[in-house]
């Protein structure tokens, strides 16, 4: 199968595992997985009753080959279908709408965005990046605020997670440079993976940006403030145990406390409100 000479976060421990895998493998006329990044479920009254959208690694098939020829410029790829009932589907992100979009983005940071490889009616394919999401490594996942500031997380994690946030708002800002909102920044749509000595961040799932000249210019600061919001929320939360950081970001989370989160927890952060004097 032929390589790609520049591919993002191949030269890592989850990369060469999983290019392990491929080299036991046959081709098949059908794609074989090799590692289901998720399953969202559906349902309705807490009874599951089905997966919304599939995220799998696959190794192409002869029909994926010989339908998206560009899959094989990569041992394996990352297969994301969708249902009736995704969440993306029903905001009208179609597999083609985000190929097109991520291409757009793409042609301007073909370093920061995983390379679009095809897209069927309920099927997006696209170069799989063998990082770690800022969900995977946020101590406060699943939590609201008022719980996550019980916590007594580990400080060398909180630190990690911090300068991963923080390298992914300087990724942010350039894309809003370049002239395009996100639009559902999440942690779960921001990856970090390793290069080198350096932790380099990639954005993922661009199906719901739009170009910063179609949003009108009375709301641009607003809708860039949206972009940075739960990138910021993680940083206050850990800043509130570790401290205030000398960093521009950090400092910004700080002075949106107020609009970032609810007033019963704006109080329990005053202490970190209080330290802006302090850093600046």
């Amino acid at each position: 199968m032929a390589e790609k000479t520049r591919m993002i976060a191949q030269n890592n421990p989850l990369f060469q595992r999983l290019k392990a895998k491929t080299e036991s493998l046959q081709t098949t006329s059908k794609d074989q997985v090799i590692k289901t990044v998720y399953a969202d479920p559906f349902g309705r009254h807490g009874v599951v009753r089905g997966v919304s959208t599939l995220g799998e690694i696959v190794v192409p098939g002869r029909e994926t080959l010989q339908r998206f020829p560009r899959t094989g410029a990569y041992p394996f790829h990352f297969r994301k279908t969708f249902t009736r009932a995704s969440g993306p589907i029903s905001r009208g992100e179609t597999p083609e709408i985000e190929f097109v979009k991520t291409t757009r983005v793409r042609q301007r940071m073909p370093d920061r965005v995983p390379e679009p490889l095809g897209f069927e009616e309920w099927i997006y394919r696209s170069e799989a990046i063998c990082g770690e999401s800022l969900f995977t490594s946020s101590p406060f996942k699943d939590c609201e605020c008022g719980e996550a500031l019980t916590r007594d997380p580990d400080l060398q994690e909180l630190a990690r997670h911090a300068r991963n946030v923080i390298s992914v708002c300087g990724l942010l800002t350039e894309l809003h440079k370049l002239g395009w909102l996100h639009e559902d920044m999440t942690t779960h749509n921001a990856m970090v993976y390793l290069k080198g000595n350096q932790f380099q961040p990639v954005l993922i799932d661009l199906a719901g940006s739009v170009p910063l000249s179609d949003v009108p210019p009375g709301e641009r600061d607003a809708k860039i403030r949206a972009d940075f919001s739960e990138l910021f929320r993680e940083l206050v939360l850990t800043q509130f145990f570790i401290g205030a950081l000398n960093n521009p970001y950090a400092r910004q989370s700080i002075r949106g406390i107020d609009e970032l989160f609810r007033p019963e927890d704006v109080l329990k952060l005053a202490r970190l409100k209080s330290s802006l004097n302090e850093i600046s």
